[in-house]
C-alpha cells in the first residue's frame, strides 16, 4: 500500500534471498502491477531483476515491458522503479508509444501518481508516425507527421505534448523547424491508439 492509498503487486516465477534476509530478492520471471487509487494501472514484466522490499524499489534487466491503462507503453532494456512513488526510471535506449505516437529515446522518466498523473519525460526523442490528421503541415494531412526532438514531455492528465530542443517536424515533402512544438490531443473513445489534435510552435 502506499501513501497515495495505491497498491503494487510484485510476483516472481522464481526467487532467491540470503540467509540473513538483508539484502535484495533476486527475480526471474517478474510481474508487477501498480495500482494508483485514481484506478490508473501499470504492468511492468521483466526476464529478471533485483527487489530490496523495505524501500519498494526494484531494478529491471534484460528487456523489460511496460504498459499502463491509460494508453502508454515502453519497451526498455532496463529499468528501476520506485514503487512507492509510481516513478520509473530508465537511462538505456527505448521505445515508447504514447496517445501521441510511437517515439525512441536515449532515457525514460515516467511518473504514474496521484499529482502529476501519467506523465512521460523521454530525452533525445525521434517520433516516427508520431500525431496523425489535423496537425496538418502539408496539403496531404493522411501522410504521418515524423518529429524528432532534443526532449519530449507529455502531461496525460491535461492532454498535452512538448517536444523541444531543436524539434523537426516533417509530413510528407513539408517540413517545419522550431526550438519547440506543442501539442494538445483528445483520445478517440473505445481506443488507445493515436489521437487527433492540433499544435502550435515557438519558433527560434
Amino acid at each position: 500500500i502506499t501513501k497515495d492509498d495505491g497498491k503494487y503487486v510484485v510476483k516472481a516465477r522464481e526467487a532467491a534471498v540470503d540467509l540473513s534476509m538483508t539484502g535484495p530478492i533476486k527475480l526471474d520471471g517478474i510481474d508487477g502491477e501498480l495500482l494508483q487509487s485514481s484506478g490508473v494501472k501499470t504492468i511492468l514484466k521483466a526476464t529478471r531483476g533485483t527487489l530490496e522490499r523495505d524501500k519498494g524499489e526494484m531494478v529491471l534487466f534484460d528487456g523489460v515491458d511496460i504498459d499502463t491503462s491509460s494508453g502508454m507503453k515502453a519497451r526498455l532494456k532496463s529499468a528501476k522503479v520506485f514503487s512507492k512513488e509510481h516513478h520509473v526510471v530508465s537511462n538505456e535506449p527505448l521505445k515508447a508509444e504514447t496517445p501521441t505516437g510511437t517515439l525512441v529515446a536515449r532515457t525514460m522518466d515516467l511518473w504514474t501518481d496521484k499529482k502529476r498523473g501519467t506523465s512521460l519525460r523521454l530525452v533525445q526523442s525521434a517520433a516516427p508516425n508520431a500525431a496523425r490528421p489535423q496537425i496538418g503541415l502539408s496539403a496531404d494531412s493522411k501522410q504521418p507527421v515524423d518529429i524528432k526532438s532534443q526532449r519530449f514531455d507529455i502531461d496525460d492528465m491535461a492532454r498535452t505534448a512538448a517536444f523541444s530542443g531543436g524539434v523537426l517536424a516533417s509530413q510528407g515533402e513539408t517540413q517545419l523547424r522550431s526550438s519547440q512544438l506543442h501539442v494538445t490531443y483528445e483520445k478517440r473513445s473505445g481506443a488507445a491508439g493515436l489521437p487527433s489534435g492540433h499544435a502550435k510552435t515557438a519558433m527560434p
